[in-house]
């Protein structure tokens, strides 16, 4: 284990000299503007380790069509601290106001001693920047939940360099009958650089637990923006309503969990954690399921084995607790189970094992025995044939 450790701390340390072994400067540009933009910057490629570096150069991003790069590849030299690229381009097209970005990736491959290709990867930002509109505004959703009712507020900046004359939102969210719900805001005017609140209630008997997708429609002056947030309402929950009652004493049980998911998502890496006590809450053995997962309000039977040795006849507790991937508890129950002891012709109880102990072989032992079995064989065809050998001439 500690030779383990020791690999990968070296591994590490390697890997981590080829990373800052480059470096770029400086990290990124930023270009404004409307439409028909020309723009150029340069980006140097720092050479920090004193190296022989090949390097491949290029552009990603949704405006790589318009930026141009002064050279593809590039060779540094020990001697070499760093070498420049030259960005260029002019940008035809209306450049959004909610920007664009881009990059100019710098890529190194190293050859090592195992002929393993390893990948250092660093990108220089290209941040495109549109003119703010004349009219143009930045919604943001809330939500205020409690017993009786939701409410759905829209918050509106007017960002533009005129005022609004009319604005409001339009609220559409799917009920726990997937039915949508349509909610509109009262409609108002936005001053220049003025931020107002628009809001609606639904009932909260409309929806359980769960997730929901909301959708808000902000509508100004004949233009919209949409934005989409999920209203999540209380935790995820899972419900526990079985587990085996009867099992057999000083030996392996099979065991099964029945539960629930009331949660209208599909939940992941979940798992459980089952702990049996006796009366004075002594704890005498406890174990966790492999992890699954549950479709959205679904139910689902989780079955398993464990080893109640030590565990006598008589009365018990059994705590079942589910957790997510997090380890935040989603669900508990508390059983009552009853240990009974094996008699001969006796049905299995709980699904027990009827021996707690069972023969398996490894692969190399069934070979070995395979092996044993075929010179027995071999040793009972020739003696055979040494007797009747007379037959044979």
């Amino acid at each position: 284990m500690i030779g383990k450790k020791i690999i990968w701390i070296l591994v590490f340390f390697v890997f981590s000299s080829f990373v800052f072994s480059i470096g770029i400067s400086p990290a990124e540009s930023e270009f404004k503007g409307g439409s028909n933009v020309d723009f150029g910057a340069s980006v140097w490629l720092i050479n920090n380790d004193a190296r022989e570096l090949n390097v491949k150069v290029y552009v990603e991003g949704p405006f790589s069509q318009y930026i141009d790069i002064d050279q593809e590849s590039l060779i540094l030299y020990p001697e070499d601290e760093s070498k420049k690229v030259i960005i260029s381009g002019n940008v035809p097209i209306e450049i959004p106001y909610s920007g664009s970005i881009n990059y100019i990736v710098f890529e190194e491959t190293i050859i090592g001693n195992d002929n393993i290709n390893t990948r250092i990867i660093l990108k220089h930002k290209l941040d495109f920047k549109g003119d703010i509109p004349k009219k143009h505004v930045r919604p943001e959703i809330e939500f205020v939940i409690d017993d009786d009712e939701i409410e759905l507020i829209s918050k509106i900046e007017n960002v533009g360099k005129k005022k609004i004359r009319e604005v409001f939102t339009t609220f559409y969210v799917n009920d726990k009958k997937k039915e949508t719900i349509e909610l509109v805001t009262n409609k108002k005017k936005l001053e220049k650089n003025e931020d107002i609140e628009l809001s609606e209630n639904v009932d909260r008997e409309n929806f359980e637990i769960g997730e929901y997708r909301v959708r808000a429609v902000t509508n100004f002056d004949t233009q919209e923006v949409e934005i989409i947030k999920d209203l999540i309402i209380g935790d995820i929950e899972v419900d526990l309503s079985y587990f085996n009652s009867y099992f057999i004493s000083n030996q392996v049980n099979e065991y099964s969990i029945e539960l629930f998911n009331k949660w209208n998502r599909k939940i992941e890496g979940i798992y459980g954690e089952i702990k049996i006590k006796n009366n004075d809450d002594e704890l005498l053995s406890s174990f966790r399921t492999k992890s699954f997962e549950i479709s959205a309000l679904s139910s689902i039977k989780i079955e398993d084995f464990f080893n109640a040795k030590d565990i006598g006849i008589g009365d018990y507790k059994v705590e079942v607790s589910v957790y997510d991937f997090k380890g935040k508890k989603i669900g508990f129950k508390e059983f009552e189970i009853e240990f009974l002891e094996k008699q001969e012709n006796m049905p299995l109880v709980g699904n027990a094992i009827a021996n707690s102990e069972s023969v398996s072989f490894s692969f190399k032992e069934v070979l070995l025995i395979m092996g044993c079995l075929m010179l027995v064989l071999l040793f009972v065809f020739v003696a055979y044939r040494y007797v009747h050998r007379e037959e044979y001439e």
